[in-house]
């Protein structure tokens, strides 16, 4: 049976590479969250973060701003800013599948196209908005 991969242990394993190859670029990661941090956000989404999400914010709470991307052009949103990221993208697009007319499917018949699901966390943003999801599962009514 295969170990699942820790997330906090392979951030403290990419932290000491920096540290020993570019020191000028810490710190890295920002302290974990607190309890307090936590409940707000699990309560702005009306549901628990699940256990993995939440250790790795318990353990580092995103990235400092100024740091170096922490994958491609990406910096590692601390928790709150993924909230609002989440609540404004959220507001934005909306979260109701949408009919787009002119997509087309096989027969030529309009399909569904789904712009925004309120159960994508932005985990990752960059400068220009862009911004790297995981798909958490919860139903659309969470945040209505």
């Amino acid at each position: 049976m295969p170990i699942p991969p820790d997330p906090v242990l392979s951030l403290k394993r990419i932290e000491a590479w920096v540290t020993r190859n570019h020191p000028d670029r810490l710190p890295l990661v920002r302290r974990g969250a607190d309890a307090r941090t936590l409940k707000r956000v699990e309560d702005k989404f009306g549901k628990p973060l699940p256990s993995d999400i939440r250790l790795l914010y318990a353990a580092h709470d995103g990235q400092p701003e100024g740091a170096p991307a922490l994958y491609l052009n990406q910096r590692w949103l601390p928790l709150d800013v993924a909230a609002v990221s989440w609540e404004d993208i959220c507001l934005r697009y909306g979260t109701d599948e949408e009919l787009r007319p002119g997509a087309l499917g096989d027969g030529g018949h309009l399909v569904r196209a789904e712009p925004w699901s309120a159960s994508w966390l932005p985990l990752f943003g960059s400068p220009r908005g862009d911004h790297y999801c995981i798909d958490l599962g919860w139903p659309e009514t969470a945040h209505r």
